[in-house]
């Protein structure tokens, strides 16, 4: 899972790690989130080092592989408008992934949620979701 939050991040028994629970145990997946690693942009505060959407994707990406480099992973669950630039160096494009599933350049194939604070406010992307997980779920899922 690839997932974009706010500060103070996503603590235990806060409403986004409750419902991000809840959707691993509903996916059939180990319901206890680990946090593998953090990336935050820019990666640097040099005004000489691009800042790009282009850039931040090409960041991401690598940063990514590098985390999966010794794992095997069937798809990645993505959760947030900027997760899409797991996908796309283009704002825009990496926006409208949501509801999607894009194949992923070295990575497999990734699926694109709304972020955690949209499903807790608006309950038909709670549905969206839903329908998004069945779609893929068979990936991890022995009948």
């Amino acid at each position: 899972m690839l997932v974009e939050i706010s500060d103070p991040g996503l603590e235990k028994g806060t409403p986004e790690h409750n419902l991000l629970c809840d959707i691993l145990r509903a996916a059939r997946l180990p319901a206890a989130p680990k946090l593998l690693a953090d990336f935050r942009w820019p990666l640097s505060r040099n005004p000489q080092v691009a800042r790009s959407a282009q850039a931040a994707s090409e960041a991401l990406q690598v940063f990514m592989q590098a985390r999966l480099e010794l794992q095997q992973v069937k798809s990645i669950g993505c959760f947030g408008a900027m997760t899409g630039l797991l996908a796309s160096g283009d704002p825009e494009e990496a926006g409208a992934l949501k509801g999607r599933e894009e194949a992923l350049e070295e990575l497999g194939s990734g699926w694109f949620a709304p972020g955690l604070e949209i499903i807790l406010r608006e309950p038909e992307e709670k549905a969206r979701l839903w329908q998004l997980l069945k779609r893929v779920m068979p990936r991890w899922v022995e009948a």
